[in-house]
């Protein structure tokens, strides 16, 4: 009989472990392999500290013992370029002394809002150039593939243990980790990639290369994506090749479509018969890291990412896995977390080729990421004017909305969109505001309700509160609201019409409910996305219809004094000037 143990069963067997790993694959019997009973625990700094654990596998594994590693992406830089300066920690490597595999069952506590303050390391147009300085190196014939990367940041508020099992039910996978390093350190991998498995003699690496959501599954198809694969494919065969007896890799379920939840991916199996007489040692030197999450050369295509990502990967691209007499499993540490206390950081990335496009690949990486989003607890909504009949700017609302859930979401709500929006009644006369309401769930609500006009004309302040730029969700309309209902509500009770939010580089932002333009020089100027902003469906009609007189810049609170008029607007109120700016 195969034990079952559900969330509270499990977290009281393991309250008196400091250290413990869970393996957890997804749609498997026994689904789990728990690691517990912690003989000891190594932290590598240096290569020469990780290569004589590595060395030391085998005889761990020959006395009884299981072997549990993380190797962070830096474990495989080279001697001919470095990882960004401050790197600290190469990998964690722990002993145990007891193995149970069972079946995790049952309900878990579901956490209303689990993650909070999160912030991206890139804008997007850094990102488009970054992969645009990728194409042109792959022009100029340097590399083949490159895969770039980013992190998110945020605060985690709940218990990992059950934020992990919360977001395998949202997005199940095959290789599945986590693992407990202290009360204060946690590693939550939610990958669906195996790196590499070797049983007996016999190795296989499971090499995944393009991921889409269900309603865009075609691109999957596409030759970018076909010739990414091969790419991928030749580079691990080669690996293999270093440790294997010559003529058994081989290639088998090529190109295999899996669905996981909503999420398919493409992936290709690569066997053969390892070389006699290899250890661990030899397996991690010949295919850390994965060719899948590098690129192809992969030693040029480190050291190009190695050039343009600011920040260390960590874990992120790296491998967790396990040892036992029978088996050493590891997978690639993709859609894997950090926490440190309740500090949280993941990174999402993608495979750049000559023909990538920088648009969907911003998109890939964050479908990727979609699991964490929908966590959130955040709907998407859109506010529509209807006024004699006829909905205002309708395309450009459907537009933001789907591109908004395709991106956070990985689903699109289009056609449901569309259909709810032909069969609802509207009124012959009068005017009325249409709130739209998109959840991860996929779940749609309408709400219709007349609407009076404001002034057309008033004062705005400034906001005490600082907003952060690098908050990514500040670019979709969000049901996280908290902070400009509050400034909203403030400014309301001293006769403005809005509050205006300044960011952490004193940039001018938006306001609560509008866009800001401020006159100068004859042109009128919005802050750009970059500096933290929702970009409104008025806003952004100004700018395409009108772009002589209507342009992105940066701007400061001092700019307000020096306008020559300005002017704050949304789909609903429309154009909305401003007399005399003023300060709360």
């Amino acid at each position: 009989m195969i034990p079952e143990f559900d969330f509270q069963k499990l977290s009281k067997k393991l309250s008196d472990e400091e250290t413990f790993f869970h393996f957890y694959s997804y749609g498997k019997s026994p689904n789990s392999i728990l690691f517990t009973s912690l003989k000891e625990i190594h932290y590598f700094r240096t290569s020469e500290e990780l290569e004589t654990y590595n060395s030391s596998i085998e005889s761990w594994v020959e006395n009884g013992y299981f072997p549990c590693n993380i190797y962070f992406y830096e474990a495989g830089f080279k001697n001919n370029f470095l990882p960004q300066a401050g790197s600290s920690l190469l990998g964690i490597g722990a002993v145990f002394r007891s193995m149970i595999e069972f079946d995790f069952l049952g309900e878990i506590p579901e956490y209303q809002n689990p993650v909070e303050n999160l912030n991206i390391s890139i804008d997007k147009s850094t990102y488009i150039e970054s992969v645009e300085t990728i194409r042109k190196s792959i022009e100029n014939g340097e590399v083949y593939q490159v895969n770039f990367s980013f992190r998110l940041n945020f605060e985690l508020q709940t218990n990992p243990y059950a934020f992990f099992f919360q977001l395998s039910r949202k997005k199940p996978t095959g290789y599945s980790v986590f693992a407990r390093i202290s009360p204060e350190l946690y590693y939550l991998s939610l990958s669906p990639e195996l790196f590499f498995e070797k049983k007996g003699n016999l190795l296989s690496c499971l090499p995944m290369k393009g991921t889409s959501s269900l309603e865009n599954s075609e691109i999957l198809n596409s030759e970018k994506n076909i010739a990414e694969n091969y790419m991928i494919l030749d580079l691990l065969r080669n690996d293999l090749g270093k440790i294997s007896i010559p003529g058994s890799v081989h290639v088998s379920d090529i190109l295999k479509q899996e669905r996981f939840g909503n999420i398919i991916q493409v992936t290709s199996r690569v066997k053969s018969e390892s070389t006699p007489g290899i250890n661990f040692s030899d397996i991690f030197q010949a295919l850390f890291p994965s060719g899948s999450i590098t690129g192809a050369p992969k030693k040029k295509a480190m050291e190009i990412i190695s050039r343009l990502e600011s920040e260390n990967r960590n874990i992120y691209t790296g491998s967790i896995g396990y040892h036992t007499k029978e088996i050493t499993k590891y997978n690639v540490a993709i859609r894997t977390i950090e926490i440190q206390k309740n500090q949280a950081e993941m990174g999402i990335g993608s495979g750049i080729v000559f023909d990538s496009n920088p648009e969907e690949e911003w998109v890939e990486c964050h479908q990727k990421a979609s699991f964490l989003y929908r966590s959130m607890g955040f709907f998407l909504f859109e506010t529509i004017l209807i006024k004699r009949n006829k909905i205002y700017l309708w395309k450009e609302h459907l537009e933001r909305i789907v591109s908004a859930c395709d991106l956070l979401f990985s689903f699109s709500p289009e056609t449901e969109l569309q259909k709810k929006i032909n069969e609802l009644k509207i009124p012959d006369s009068g005017k009325y505001r249409l709130k739209i309401s998109v959840h991860p769930d996929g779940k749609i609500d309408f709400h219709l309700e007349s609407f009076q006009s404001l002034k057309t004309k008033g004062k705005i302040c400034i906001s005490e509160d600082t907003m952060n730029s690098g908050n990514f969700l500040l670019n979709f309309k969000t049901s996280v609201r908290d902070i400009y209902d509050k400034n909203f509500t403030k400014a309301k009770e001293k006769d403005y019409l809005d509050a205006i939010f300044i960011n952490e580089r004193s940039e001018l932002t938006e306001g609560c409910i509008s866009n800001l333009f401020i006159r100068l020089d004859g042109i009128y100027f919005t802050p750009p996305i970059e500096s933290g902003l929702l970009p409104g469906v008025f806003r952004n009609k100004l700018l395409k219809r009108f772009p002589k007189y209507f342009q992105e810049k940066i701007l400061y609170k001092s700019d307000l004094d020096r306008a020559e008029t300005l002017f704050i607007c949304n789909s609903l109120r429309g154009i909305i000037k401003i007399i005399q700016p003023n300060c709360i």
